[in-house]
C-alpha cells in the first residue's frame, strides 16, 4: 500500500498537481476546502511534497483558515499546518537538526500570524482542534525561537 501511495504522490508532483491543489484552498465551497486541507496534510508527509507545497504558497491560505468559523476546516487547517511546518530528517530526539527550509517555513508561519491563531485554537470547544493545535505548536517550538519570539 505504501508503494502505491508513494507512486501516486510522485505522479501528482510530476503532473504539477500540487499547484492545482493549493489553488483549491481559495474555493468558496467549504467541502472543497476541507477536502483540500486533508489532501495537503496527507501529501505533505513526504518531505519533497511538503517543500513544494510551501514553495507554491500553501502556508498563507492554511494559516488564514485557522480562524475559520467552520470547525471541520479549522481542525483540518491545524493538522495541515503541523505537517507543513515539520520537515527534515531528525537524527534523534537529542540531536535535532533543522534544515534551512524548515526554519524558513516556521518563520513564515510566525510572519503570517499563525502562532496567535494556533493559540486561539486552544480555546476551541472541540477537543480534536485543541490536540492538533498543541501538536502544531510543539512542532513549531522545536526551533526554539518560534514560541519565544511570540512572547518577546
Amino acid at each position: 500500500m505504501t508503494c502505491i501511495v508513494e507512486a501516486a504522490q510522485v505522479e501528482i508532483r510530476h503532473a504539477n498537481g500540487l499547484k492545482t491543489i493549493v489553488n483549491c484552498l481559495n474555493s468558496n465551497d467549504p467541502v472543497m476546502v476541507q477536502t483540500t486541507l486533508v489532501t495537503i496534510r496527507n501529501l505533505s508527509i513526504s518531505d519533497e511534497n511538503e517543500k513544494l507545497l510551501v514553495a507554491l504558497g500553501a502556508l498563507r491560505p492554511v494559516v488564514a483558515l485557522l480562524d475559520s468559523e467552520n470547525q471541520a476546516i479549522r481542525r483540518d487547517s491545524v493538522k495541515a499546518l503541523r505537517n507543513l511546518a515539520y520537515s527534515g530528517k531528525y537524527l534523534s530526539a537529542a540531536d535535532v537538526t533543522l534544515t534551512k527550509h524548515t526554519a524558513e517555513s516556521k518563520a513564515e508561519v510566525r510572519a503570517l500570524g499563525g502562532l496567535p491563531s494556533l493559540l486561539n485554537c486552544l480555546r476551541s470547544d472541540e477537543l480534536e482542534i485543541k490536540r492538533s493545535a498543541m501538536r502544531a505548536l510543539s512542532v513549531l517550538s522545536i526551533s526554539r525561537m518560534c514560541i519565544c519570539r511570540f512572547y518577546m
